[in-house]
């Protein structure tokens, strides 16, 4: 499950690794209306990431790792939806793995400098999925996609103690 958090608008991505092949199973965006609080707006994206999570029982959930542009204001709002969604899998024993930014495009186009739209149609192609909805949800199926395609390494990796 990969998951590109915000306060306005949360991106989902759910992909099955069977047999070394992904299956789309379901992209969603969560979108959190600019009337209501940051309190309020986190309340919703617990919910709604709950009950997502209810459904689909994911075992891995990959964020892209935190970046802190000049903005400091977008990145404690970010850091805000970030702490939702890594007590969501504190809380459902799901473990969290986080990927650079460049790493996911490159894994994904071939290109670590690849822009949004670029990931978006390799990711359109990679799954046999439409998405023509916001880069929010592509960019969560490019981090499942990602960690899906990094998961064999990673639990070896795990099994002899090094931390990814």
């Amino acid at each position: 499950m990969g998951i590109d958090p915000g306060l306005r608008f949360t991106g989902v991505g759910i992909v099955a690794e069977e047999a070394g092949q992904c299956r789309y199973l379901r992209h969603d965006i969560i979108m959190l209306s600019h009337r209501l609080s940051p309190a309020e707006r986190l309340a919703i994206l617990l919910e709604r990431l709950s009950s997502i999570i209810s459904e689909f029982s994911p075992t891995l959930i990959s964020l892209e790792k935190a970046f802190f542009g000049k903005n400091a204001d977008s990145a404690f709002k970010l850091g805000l939806a970030r702490g939702v969604v890594m007590a969501i899998a504190g809380k459902n024993n799901i473990r969290v793995a986080e990927y650079a930014t460049k790493a996911v495009k490159k894994g994904i186009t071939g290109h670590g400098s690849s822009e949004k739209e670029t990931v978006a149609l390799f990711v359109q192609r990679i799954l046999r999925v439409d998405l023509s909805a916001r880069f929010d949800a592509s960019d969560a199926l490019a981090l499942a996609l990602f960690a899906a395609m990094n998961c064999d390494r990673e639990n070896l990796l795990a099994s002899r103690g090094i931390e990814v």
